[in-house]
């Protein structure tokens, strides 16, 4: 995603020349994904000033993971009791989504028409799909693909640790995915590394 005005960090105004710009690389290596630095863009209007911080990533990244594993059990509910041929798709809905995205690109505005689908009791679960993976065409987060089988249990916080060992291996940071495997261990989770992803598994007999 973009973003036209400064990104700042707390300390002022990231300069390559004093060797604070931040990189995707960085990201990754701190156990953050890009779309959870892509939600954070969104938050911020492209021409005001985006600040930055650890912290801040942090609460893009929680709130990235509870999006993404409410949007998995409208995705299963509507896979339970509807025709997922059933293309209907709330106008006024949508029509919120687009005014936001016209308005000089309204990203936070557009956030928060998502998340006010998402919470929605009026709509169908099918309803609520469609109109989730209409405006993923625009916002880019990967909200129209499933969450691997048998990780849409996971506590939020534990998931959170999944992803963190994710991104240390994409960044051949072994050791610091061993650690996070081990502390998930601790936690009484169980992660199995599998071709198209990873599954969590509680560990049998373990405490919550």
């Amino acid at each position: 995603w973009m973003h036209g005005a400064f990104l700042e960090e707390e300390s002022g105004k990231m300069s390559k020349s004093k060797g604070e710009f931040l990189r995707v690389e960085t990201l990754i290596k701190h156990g953050y994904t890009p779309l959870d630095y892509r939600y954070l863009c969104l938050g911020t209007h492209y021409r005001k000033r985006l600040l930055f911080s650890w912290e801040i990533l942090e609460q893009a990244k929680t709130a990235m993971t509870r999006l993404k594993q409410n949007i998995q059990q409208i995705r299963d509910d509507a896979k339970k009791n509807f025709d997922e041929r059933d293309a209907s798709m709330p106008e006024g809905e949508r029509e919120k989504f687009l005014e936001a995205v016209n308005d000089d690109l309204n990203m936070p505005q557009a956030l928060a028409v998502l998340w006010g689908v998402v919470r929605n009791d009026k709509l169908t679960s099918i309803e609520k799909k469609n109109l989730i993976n209409d405006f993923n065409r625009v916002l880019g987060l990967d909200l129209d693909k499933d969450l691997e089988a048998g990780n849409t249990n996971v506590p939020a916080e534990i998931m959170e640790l999944v992803e963190k060992r994710i991104a240390a291996k994409k960044a051949r940071d072994f050791k610091k995915a061993d650690s996070l495997r081990d502390e998930l261990k601790a936690l009484g989770w169980e992660v199995l590394d599998k071709k198209d992803g990873v599954e969590v598994k509680q560990i049998t007999g373990a405490v919550k």
